[in-house]
């Protein structure tokens, strides 16, 4: 792949992951300051800033908007508008997943048509063995507490299935 452009982020910020809009126009990089910055794909100027919790995080494919962790008191995700840094709605997370220490590694996904998102997470035993994992599944046209499936499947299972690109969550889930 050739570069085709540099975007420049403070020096104190490192960043984690980058995502770019469904419509190529803007591209979200979350970092290791809590904060998530925009960026415009034709300018590479930074459009706007907003505090996120660096968690894994998704466009819905459908409406452009992002789906990722809020930084609120009660653990939860957030509908975010990237144009307006405008959130729609709290996508609280499971007593359990509160409760329970869980891997690093924990996706969220959301469906191509907009309906519905997921969060992917396992267990972390105490001996640092492999546990159950789990999926917060959600309508995003219904903000609130998820619905929580059990995969019975280990974090191995499931990050296979991510990197190949299936469609983990969407089985079985109403």
């Amino acid at each position: 792949p050739a570069v085709t452009g540099t975007f420049t982020v403070p020096i104190e910020d490192r960043p984690l992951q980058v995502r770019v809009s469904p419509d190529g126009r803007t591209i979200a990089v979350s970092t290791n300051s809590n904060v998530m910055r925009f960026y415009d794909t034709r300018t590479h100027r930074q459009i706007r800033t907003v505090p996120l919790i660096n968690a894994d995080y998704a466009y819905v494919p459908s409406s452009g908007h992002l789906f990722a962790a809020d930084p609120g008191s009660t653990p939860a995700y957030a509908l975010l508008d990237p144009d307006s840094g405008h959130a729609f709605g709290k996508f609280i997370l499971s007593k359990l997943w509160q409760t329970t220490p869980s891997t690093p590694f924990e996706p969220a996904l959301v469906t191509r048509d907009g309906h519905r998102a997921f969060l992917v997470w396992a267990v972390w035993n105490e001996d640092g063995s492999e546990g159950e994992t789990y999926v917060e599944a959600w309508q995003l046209k219904h903000p609130g507490p998820s619905r929580l499936v059990p995969l019975h499947a280990t974090t191995r299972a499931m990050l296979a299935a991510y990197l190949s690109g299936l469609s983990v969550a969407s089985a079985g889930i109403g």
